[in-house]
């Protein structure tokens, strides 16, 4: 059978059979925290799965052994879950993220889209820091949350990455 020019055939398959991903640092660490605020007993797993609309703050709490410049956190979110911008005047008067409890980092820009949150800083310093955003749970289901990573734009040497997890949102 003849094929139109520039096309191709091809076939692909998942090898790996471990679809987690594993804690991973190389002079940065991350860590997602999510706490749910409508009810801090439901936390996504299938034990005690997240309820539809309930609010969820997810924490990135990050450390440096140096001071790092122009860092970028990326967060693939599960498709049961949404970020809320709290900057967005019809979300802002109802939601406002409490307090991680360690140093906020200095936000420089964020991209909040339906499948990823992505977080950029000017300066990390050395040491720890943290920044958390609010989300909400819209969709009922078993979904994979890939891992957080993290790593300055323009030095391929550090990086970091939380494991990867499961979220189970219920009616």
């Amino acid at each position: 059978m003849a094929r139109p020019a520039g096309s191709f055939v091809l076939s692909a398959r998942y090898r790996g059979n471990d679809k987690t991903t594993a804690l991973e640092s190389r002079g940065m660490r991350i860590e997602r925290v999510v706490k749910n605020l409508t009810d801090p007993a439901r936390n996504g797993t299938p034990e005690a799965p997240i309820k539809l609309g309930d609010q969820l703050l997810i924490s990135y709490r990050f450390s440096s052994e140096k001071p790092q410049a122009f860092v970028a956190v990326e967060d693939l979110l599960p498709a049961g879950v949404e970020v809320v911008n709290p900057h967005l005047a019809m979300f802002g008067k109802y939601y406002a993220p409490p307090d991680p409890g360690l140093p906020e980092a200095d936000l420089s820009y964020s991209e909040m889209r339906d499948q990823q949150t992505t977080l950029y800083f000017d300066r990390l310093p050395a040491g720890s820091t943290s920044y958390a955003v609010l989300a909400r749970a819209t969709a009922a289901g078993t979904f994979p949350w890939p891992a957080a990573q993290i790593q300055p734009m323009y030095d391929s040497r550090f990086f970091g990455r939380s494991p990867s997890s499961t979220c189970v949102v219920t009616e």
